[in-house]
């Protein structure tokens, strides 16, 4: 049985398989360079896991930058190495110079980048986390002001010799998939993500619920306590005949909330007590009792 790819490599699967135009291809290439690539003298090197979309990436460096690439493959990486002076001197003369003027072009930026050194957490995961790691601040400063420019609020972290770029806040990872057009992906994330606060919500509720009853029978107690003892005294005659009737029911149905009481009080009387009136009363007893 084939292993279940990671959700970040499902994501880079639609990034590399999105019809992107041949500017974007362009930028999303040069973007995936920056981040992936390494310069030793006249050659370049990249090291990829995506070994299955090697195909696409000779094509994509025939097509834009009119050279030929060399593959050596091992267990788990692909070397990608281009050995041409002339394509060098044109790919470091060009880095910062991108212009990168409407959002589909930052789209392929930001593509490229999350295709060299991205990864996010798996949709069903218990946490949220969205990150690209760069090597050199001018590339992280790029990278920040292109999220920035849409509206995705980043941080970044040096750690390790690393720029890390990341998002916490789920709806910012969804606008970041939706940037990339990693459209399946993010249908996935939204899923998983309103099931998971729906589950979230509804495991609150089930532990309000519990607190709630608690003071309800702490309330119910003490009023009933205060009613008991009144009706041993005269301080019984300061009240009223509905406030009797209202006193007897809370005695009978100490688990009952105020609202409740109101409602009880309505079918066997026929007659409409507000929740604040059925509040004032039952404080009237627990102050007379003092």
């Amino acid at each position: 049985m084939a292993n279940k790819i990671s959700f970040s490599e499902k994501t880079k699967d639609e990034i590399i398989n999105y019809q992107w135009t041949d500017k974007q291809i362009n930028i999303l290439l040069y973007s995936f360079i920056r981040t992936n690539g390494k310069i030793e003298g006249d050659k370049l090197i990249l090291k990829t896991t995506l070994k299955r979309h090697l195909p696409i990436f000779e094509k994509w460096f025939e097509n834009t930058y009119d050279v030929t690439v060399k593959v050596k493959e091992s267990k788990t990486l692909v070397h990608i190495i281009v050995e041409d002076k002339d394509f060098i001197n044109k790919f470091t003369s060009q880095l910062g110079n991108i212009e990168l003027e409407d959002i589909k072009n930052i789209g392929a930026y930001t593509a490229g980048a999350f295709v060299g050194k991205g990864w996010i957490s798996n949709s069903d995961s218990k946490f949220y986390h969205f990150e690209i790691r760069i090597k050199t601040i001018d590339h992280s400063l790029d990278l920040i002001e292109a999220f920035d420019a849409v509206g995705i609020k980043t941080i970044t972290l040096f750690k390790d010799g690393w720029y890390y770029t990341y998002i916490k806040k789920s709806l910012l990872i969804a606008d970041a998939l939706k940037l990339m057009n990693a459209t399946s992906s993010l249908l996935e994330f939204e899923d998983q993500r309103i099931q998971r606060d729906f589950i979230s919500n509804m495991t609150k509720l089930d532990s309000i619920e519990p607190y709630n009853q608690f003071k309800i029978s702490v309330a119910s107690q003490r009023q009933i306590k205060a009613i008991e003892k009144i009706f041993k005294t005269n301080k019984v005659l300061l009240f009223t005949e509905e406030q009797k009737q209202l006193f007897e029911l809370r005695v009978s149905n100490p688990h009952l909330s105020l609202n409740d009481l109101s409602i009880v009080y309505l079918e066997k009387y026929q007659k409409q007590l507000s929740k604040s009136t059925v509040n004032n009363w039952l404080a009237k007893t627990e102050e007379l009792s003092k």
